[in-house]
């Protein structure tokens, strides 16, 4: 399947009334991050038709990315029945992410990676670290989510 460019005027039709799992990327041109992040996004588009993968440029579509109160990219928000936080109303036709964007009802994993000084990069789920059994960061790992 081929990944959709998601724009606020075509939000409500490509995510919120359809009955697949979508996958929405916050990127930028600029970003190093989603640079390395792309190939992995087509991956998942390619490999797993029953998703539906869009991607926003947070530069051309800032009311949208404001809308799901991005604040670092990548960012990939997981949407499941239409629904992306605690009451499902959250992202641009609902209430501004005021309730349930962390995604811990566990309908709408936001995972995000950052990238050290190093080169190192570290993955956050719904704002949280994430850790191994030993308390270390999990860091250049593949992800991997059960939906």
């Amino acid at each position: 399947m081929s990944i959709i460019n998601l724009t606020k005027d075509s939000y409500h039709n490509e995510v919120m009334e359809t009955e697949k799992v979508v996958v929405i990327d916050f990127w930028a041109t600029w970003c190093g991050p989603c640079k390395m992040m792309a190939p992995v996004v087509e991956e998942v588009a390619k490999d797993y038709p029953d998703v539906k993968v869009c991607k926003v440029n947070v530069d051309e579509e800032p009311e949208l990315s404001n809308a799901f109160k991005i604040v670092s990219i990548p960012t990939i928000v997981v949407i499941k029945n239409g629904e992306n936080g605690k009451d499902g109303t959250n992202g641009p036709n609902g209430n501004n992410g005021e309730n349930g964007k962390d995604g811990k009802d566990g309908k709408t994993p936001v995972i995000s990676v950052a990238q050290d000084t190093d080169g190192i990069y570290y993955w956050t789920i719904n704002g949280e670290w994430l850790k191994d059994e030993n308390g270390n960061f999990i860091k250049d790992e593949k992800l991997s989510i059960n939906l």
